[in-house]
């Protein structure tokens, strides 16, 4: 709870309701993918602050379908009027208030931590976690409260997305997936073979689903818009670890993603997985070394030094942009350089 000039705000809260209290925002998207949080600047007469908001539905929604789930307002770097009002529980006051005052109002801190180099004074205050995830963040500055920040991230029951409120169909993207005809012949042509079936990444899962793989129990009820989840399918006793990614704005069924990652060891998967340029488990790190050594050391890096391990990492973006591009990761026993575990991911967007 934060009251600002007399009004009180509990988060979260519809940020058509915020807004009807007088608050502007001048830089917000035009729409929300489901699940998705933004920062957003706004002001309102001589205050102004970044709110946290939150759209909670299962497509894509506007800013006034969003919720405040949060803000942060620092004298340092926000505008605010001198003579506002700003308050949290027990008349804790930005600007006013000092940590004795803080610690007897709003009780013990989990954290609290002081650098003694900072001309200023610099002490931050945390509370209930941490402002990633949630609870309150205070800073002192010369022995004043300077800065607040608090976020809920909790969902309250009534905005929770449930299953039963998905689509029971997959995106119409997943239709534009073309099976590959064959196994890999190119390092980085995302083509893999699982039990003797060709797969190109990123796949519907939906297409391992006909093979007989089925998801873990462990996987999420749902994949947020543009987001991704991990988990791992299982067939005749065999594990892969594998990521899911939406591709859409709205939140689908996790049956429905993308697979954009595989990562297989021989401890959970006895079943033939080949990887792209035709490395398998019981592959050899020379055999790595053949297939990526070319690269050059900013693209293809060794680490034989390990005492348990040798690891073999690839990063490999096609052009300078950074917007796509794959991972290969391997590591190996150390004495006799066997590929115990083997990891692929395709980064980019479907085509």
């Amino acid at each position: 709870m934060i009251s600002i000039d007399g009004t009180i705000y509990q988060f979260p809260m519809p940020y058509a309701e915020f807004a009807s209290k007088g608050w502007e925002c001048n830089s917000a998207p035009t729409s929300f993918s489901a699940g998705e949080w933004e920062s957003l600047y706004v002001e309102n007469n001589g205050v102004q602050m970044t709110v946290v908001v939150v759209n909670y539905s299962v497509s894509v929604g506007t800013l006034n379908q969003c919720y405040v789930i949060g803000m942060s307002i620092d004298r340092d770097y926000n505008e605010v009027r001198s003579d506002a009002e700003i308050k949290m529980a027990g008349d804790v006051t930005l600007g006013v208030s000092n940590l004795d005052q803080v610690k007897s109002k709003l009780g013990a801190p989990d954290s609290v931590y002081t650098d003694e180099e900072d001309e200023e004074g610099y002490t931050s205050v945390d509370y209930y976690g941490n402002d990633w995830d949630d609870g309150v963040d205070l800073v002192l500055r010369g022995g004043v409260l300077e800065s607040i920040s608090m976020l809920n991230s909790s969902v309250p029951p009534a905005l929770q997305i449930t299953a039963d409120q998905l689509e029971e169909l997959p995106p119409e993207i997943n239709s534009q997936y073309v099976a590959p005809t064959g196994a890999s012949v190119d390092r980085f042509d995302h083509i893999f073979t699982v039990d003797g079936v060709y797969y190109q990444l990123p796949v519907p899962f939906s297409e391992f689903a006909a093979n007989g793989w089925i998801l873990g129990d462990s996987t999420a009820e749902y994949i947020v818009g543009e987001g991704a989840t991990s988990t791992y399918m299982e067939k005749d006793g065999n594990k892969i670890e594998i990521g899911l990614e939406n591709y859409t704005r709205n939140a689908i069924r996790p049956e429905f993603g993308m697979v954009k990652y595989i990562y297989v060891e021989s401890d959970t998967c006895s079943a033939e997985v080949i990887f792209p340029g035709g490395i398998m488990l019981g592959s050899t790190g020379a055999e790595m070394d053949a297939l990526f050594g070319d690269l050059g050391d900013d693209v293809y890096y060794v680490d034989r030094e390990g005492d348990y391990a040798n690891y073999y990492n690839v990063f490999y973006y096609p052009d300078s942009s950074y917007t796509e591009g794959v991972f290969v990761g391997a590591t190996g026993t150390k004495d006799e350089d066997i590929l115990k575990s083997l990891s692929y991911e395709y980064m980019g967007q479907f085509k």
